[in-house]
């Protein structure tokens, strides 16, 4: 989802005033704004809705099809983040919604046995909140679209690099450590005569 121009517009303007949302969306995204905005609000208001009837509730209230309510819901869970609900934040509230409710069922109890399924309640909540972790942060994970891989370009200068100076007859120097290393052979030069007036000389003679 990163790089949608429309979800950064809507993650920072979602609940924004309608003033503001005028200024910001044109018309036909003002449509996607009050459709993600009261899908939103939905889930925060009953976290137990799941996909299925979150999809249901975007098809039968903004008449939209299927498919499209499937792309939306992608989109409608990152937007928890803008009222603090990503997705372990929401799972917590999830639990802490089932605590609450059997709490309220305890104080309320009258036999044995609500209290028993009140208790069980609140079992199946800490189970729920270990099976998905909650008690354990999750791990940073970088945003690679974001991150830029450096030009780099093969050189033998060093000054390339902050601190470091050429070095000098760099050429030469590199000669010597080849030959030093066995790695090539030191080529001598031999003055050389021109004899017989630049004539080749007759070896058989």
């Amino acid at each position: 989802m990163q790089g949608d121009k429309l979800l950064s517009k809507l993650y920072d303007h979602l609940f924004a005033a309608k003033s503001t949302q005028l200024e910001v969306f044109s018309d036909k995204e003002l449509k996607i704004v009050a459709r993600y905005r009261a899908a939103v609000t939905k889930w925060y208001d009953d976290p137990w809705m799941t996909e299925p009837d979150i999809r249901n509730f975007l098809m039968n209230e903004y008449d939209i099809s299927e498919t499209q309510a499937y792309r939306d819901i992608p989109k409608i869970k990152y937007l928890f983040g803008n009222v603090n609900f990503t997705s372990k934040e929401f799972y917590r509230m999830r639990a802490n919604k089932l605590i609450e409710e059997a709490r309220r069922e305890i104080d309320d109890a009258e036999s044995n046995l609500e209290v028993n399924k009140a208790l069980a309640k609140i079992k199946a909540a800490i189970a729920y909140g270990k099976n998905n972790k909650l008690d354990k942060e999750d791990k940073f994970m970088p945003l690679w679209d974001d991150i830029q891989i450096p030009d780099y370009s093969p050189t033998s200068d060093v000054s390339v690099i902050e601190g470091l100076k050429p070095i000098p007859n760099l050429e030469e120097k590199k000669r010597l450590l080849r030959i030093e290393m066995g790695l090539a052979q030191e080529i001598i030069d031999v003055p050389f005569e021109d004899v017989n007036d630049g004539k080749a000389a007759n070896l058989s003679e």
